[in-house]
């Protein structure tokens, strides 16, 4: 099913308390996680040990989880190297993603974030560094390196923001640094990496992936408005 039925879930369980910005709360956060196990059928959970599957069974080739954060450009990323931190995943075609919530990688995220914000709501989920993510789905920094039994793998997708609902971008837990280029609408893309299940996955069952994402036939997807 399609992440965009997850989100649609998400935003039309009580309206009215979905009007958060850069804080969730437990509420937001039970709201969210029962939308999530109706629209996909499954529920994950951070935990102090990586993520696990808490509820339902995740088919092969599935969504999972997002892997959040700034995204930076291939000729912006000497900013990640000052940055040193392990949360930053490297891109096929050179371009990072910063999945720290802290520090300088935290404020860097949040300037990007009201720089680009909407008339109504912002353009980017902020809770995702927070401890009540309001986007269940954004906790991809926290899947565990594994060596055997690895059941998830990367994907990145370039997602397009012109057929993009606008009112569920405040669900998407990923900012450019670079600030889009009005002059270059064709081009109107957010780059996104998701972890999907190279097996069918069950409740109880932590999530591993292999110490280097694989260079497979499909590891890259251009202009979607939607991740299969």
């Amino acid at each position: 099913m399609a992440l965009n039925d997850a989100y649609c879930d998400m935003s039309n369980w009580r309206e009215g308390e979905m009007k958060y910005e850069a804080y969730g709360s437990a509420a937001l956060r039970r709201i969210t996680m029962e939308a999530m196990r109706q629209a996909i059928g499954f529920a994950i959970e951070r935990t102090s040990s990586g993520v696990v599957i808490c509820d339902g069974k995740i088919k092969k080739n599935s969504v999972v989880c997002i892997y959040p954060g700034t995204v930076y450009s291939a000729n912006e990323t000497k900013i990640c190297s000052v940055l040193r931190n392990r949360y930053v995943y490297k891109c096929q075609d050179g371009m990072e993603i910063d999945a720290n919530g802290n520090g300088l990688a935290r404020l860097i995220y949040r300037s990007c974030t009201y720089r680009d914000r909407g008339q109504k709501w912002l353009e980017n989920d902020l809770t995702w560094m927070t401890p009540l993510p309001v986007n269940p789905l954004a906790v991809g920094q926290y899947v565990t390196r594994g060596v055997d039994g690895c059941n998830v793998q990367f994907k990145e997708l370039d997602l397009d923001l012109r057929t993009f609902p606008s009112e569920l971008r405040k669900f998407l837990p990923s900012v450019r640094y670079f600030r889009f280029n009005q002059n270059r609408a064709e081009e109107d893309n957010l780059r996104l990496v998701v972890l999907t299940a190279s097996r069918d996955i069950k409740a109880g069952e932590k999530l591993l992936f292999g110490t280097t994402p694989s260079i497979a036939d499909g590891w890259f997807q251009k202009k979607v408005n939607g991740i299969p």
